[in-house]
């Protein structure tokens, strides 16, 4: 006799606000890639000294989503970290960073599957 093994799984609702079903929360993370000139003034009044370098910044990421029935949606995207130590890049020197991406849209449905939308972003760092 063969024996068979069945799997079950429950359905899982893949928002933390799944009780609203117009409603959408999402935490994770992003990578950012960026583009970096340091530029090192020493205390001596001699020349500065600048690096540059591009590299991959982990972030933490926040997306949050609201739909009203009559067909405007609301939504926010954030990206941002700081770090504050020489351990994370690895340098021999400390240092402060800070990177932020955010967005907040607006976005009304019309007909035959179109949507007009505007989009107000910042971008910056430290």
């Amino acid at each position: 006799m063969k024996k068979q093994t069945i799997y079950t799984f429950t359905q899982h609702h893949p928002h933390l606000l799944s009780k609203y079903d117009n409603a959408i929360l999402g935490v994770g993370l992003a990578l950012q890639i960026r583009n970096v000139s340091i530029r090192f003034l020493p205390l001596d009044g001699s020349d500065a000294y600048v690096t540059q370098n591009v590299g991959v910044v982990p972030a933490l990421a926040l997306y949050s989503e609201y739909s009203f029935p009559f067909g405007l949606t609301l939504s926010a995207d954030i990206a941002g970290s700081y770090a504050n130590s020489s351990f994370f890049n690895g340098a021999t020197y400390s240092f402060s960073g800070s990177i932020l991406d955010a967005s907040l849209r607006m976005a009304y449905d019309l007909p035959d599957g179109f949507s007009v939308f505007g989009t107000l972003r910042y971008f910056g760092g430290e």
